[in-house]
């Protein structure tokens, strides 16, 4: 209105009077910017920043994992993968190697920085890292819940990889098996999972200073609940024997 368009005019002459003229402001946002892109930060490292070079199952499982890996994403073209506790991203990048586009989550900054400055350094632009917390994700935010969509309403995956995850999520945020296959199953889905037995030493960690035995956490069980939901394609024990790897595709006409 007349109020807001005489304060604008009042205040630019009182800029130009104060001898801020455009030449000056630009000189002084040229000199921001180059401070702003000289700017170098160094990420702190954190327990999980080294993760996949050092982990329990050696060069072997680790290869074996990511030819495992490699060969379902090769079955078929995907328009969108979600790497659920992506670390620091090398699921994310074979994923994307027939994928139009791949979103790599991870509850721990460090990982999901060093994701980051890899991608901008090699300039790839088909995978998005952020920082998110597959236990506790991003909900419908805004006027009415419907300025910022939640996780889920933001684009359903049609592959997920959910590698060196479930113990996580079973014994760490205390969500049951059965709750989490449920709800990947009600994504419609098909999944690449990682079941990591209690003879594991992370779940031996894990499990050390709980007083709930956790009895559901069990091998056969997940096995079992998985297979009520999906179509198990294809079955891979790890060298070492305390991991094994599933590829699986989401049962239709009975979504969660």
């Amino acid at each position: 209105d007349a109020s807001a368009r005489g304060n604008t005019t009042s205040t630019r002459s009182a800029l130009r009077r104060a001898g801020f003229q455009n030449e000056m402001i630009r000189a002084n946002l040229n000199g921001l910017a180059r401070i702003v892109r000289g700017l170098r930060w160094t990420s702190r490292a954190s327990l999980w920043t080294g993760y996949a070079t050092h982990n329990t199952y050696g060069d072997t499982g680790r290869a074996e994992k990511e030819r495992f890996v490699r060969e379902v994403v090769a079955t078929r073209p995907w328009r969108l993968v979600w790497d659920l506790g992506a670390n620091t991203g090398t699921y994310s990048s074979i994923a994307a190697e027939n994928a139009r586009y791949v979103v790599a989550m991870d509850s721990d900054q460090p990982a999901v920085d060093e994701l980051y400055r890899a991608l901008k350094t090699s300039g790839a632009t088909s995978i998005l890292p952020l920082v998110a917390d597959i236990a506790d994700p991003s909900p419908n935010l805004g006027w009415r819940c419907a300025e910022r969509k939640g996780l889920v309403e933001r684009g359903r995956p049609d592959l997920t990889l959910c590698l060196a995850l479930v113990h996580h999520v079973a014994l760490r945020s205390n969500i049951p098996l059965r709750e989490f296959i449920d709800w990947l199953h009600g994504l419609g889905t098909s999944v690449v999972i990682e079941f990591v037995d209690r003879a594991d030493p992370m779940v031996r960690a894990l499990l050390g200073n709980k007083l709930e035995p956790y009895s559901d956490y069990d091998a056969a069980l997940f096995e079992r609940w998985l297979a009520d939901k999906f179509d198990i394609a294809r079955r891979t024990p790890l060298p070492g024997g305390t991991r094994t790897l599933y590829y699986a595709v989401a049962k239709t006409g009975r979504l969660s």
